[in-house]
């Protein structure tokens, strides 16, 4: 059986980005809202860890990188703004000295940032490079 992992999600990022792993991912969270519930709940905000490459790799595209990577280095990923991404669950483990530890976090593939600019609403980072379907499998 195949079976897909596709995240989409929108929220309002809850610190400013920071770079991991020598300057080649950026690391964020996000709070995404749930329609439905009750107003005044505890239940309402979701809460997600979220990693994306932000040099050319075998996971990201150049265009992801460079855009997403130029996104930081203007300061735009910071708290309060506004994104939506396409991504991946992925879970890790952690061993500590109390014993393992579990945790999901989001593998971003595409991320668009809304910006209060002047003249500029949306500025967004290019998806992953896929196969063509010209080319033999």
């Amino acid at each position: 059986m195949n079976t897909d992992n596709v995240v989409m999600i929108s929220g309002n990022m809850v610190r400013d980005a920071e770079l991991v792993m020598d300057d080649r991912r950026v690391r964020f969270t996000i709070a995404s809202n749930r329609s439905g519930y009750e107003k005044g709940s505890d239940n309402n905000a979701g809460f997600f860890n979220c990693e994306m490459w932000v040099t050319e790799s075998d996971y990201s595209s150049v265009a992801s990188a460079r855009n997403v990577k130029s996104l930081f280095d203007e300061g735009k990923l910071v708290k309060g703004t506004r994104v939506r991404l396409v991504g991946s669950l992925k879970q890790d483990r952690v061993k500590s000295d109390e014993g393992n530890r579990e945790y999901v976090k989001i593998e971003v593939d595409e991320l668009s940032a809304f910006v209060a600019n002047a003249g500029a609403s949306a500025t967004t980072a290019a998806p992953k490079a896929t196969q063509s379907f010209d080319e033999p499998f």
